[in-house]
């Protein structure tokens, strides 16, 4: 039993060692996130038409779930992938419970099954060059909320 715990400890230690090594606050975990991206920014000027995201999910009939990812004032652009960038178009970044997960090159994905409890989705739009959209401080981003039995 001793030898459980110390290796379950040991564990713990080395996970919270390695997972919090060399980081920083995540730039997610913040309101104005603006500057934090280790991409860089494209600040959205004032009078152009603001690029906006809206996450959907639908359960799929099978088994899982469907993410429709609604946007407006932004078009997804994979040909155009890792080429210089603007805040109209490129693709965005998928995280679940604050992992990023990939790249999104459309306005769907599946999810598949998710974790019971508390699930965060959150898509981020980014331009091609991946740097993250911002408007007066603020990532271009929507997240949504799952709670799974």
């Amino acid at each position: 039993m001793k030898n459980k715990f110390f290796i379950t400890l040991t564990s713990c230690l080395i996970f919270l060692f390695i997972g919090n090594y060399g980081s920083e606050i995540k730039p997610s975990l913040l309101a104005h996130e603006g500057s934090h991206s280790h991409h860089g920014v494209i600040n959205i000027p004032n009078n152009a038409a603001i690029p906006r995201v809206n996450l959907v999910i639908h359960e799929d009939t099978l088994s899982g779930w469907n993410l429709e990812i609604q946007t407006q004032n932004f078009r997804f652009a994979p040909q155009n992938v890792n080429q210089p960038g603007d805040y109209q178009e490129g693709h965005g970044h998928l995280y679940i419970n604050g992992k990023k997960i990939t790249r999104l090159y459309s306005n769907w994905y599946y999810l598949g099954e998710l974790k019971p409890g508390r699930n965060e989705i959150k898509v981020t739009l980014n331009s091609n060059d991946h740097k993250d959209l911002v408007y007066q401080g603020n990532k271009i981003e929507d997240t949504s909320i799952m709670h799974i039995k």
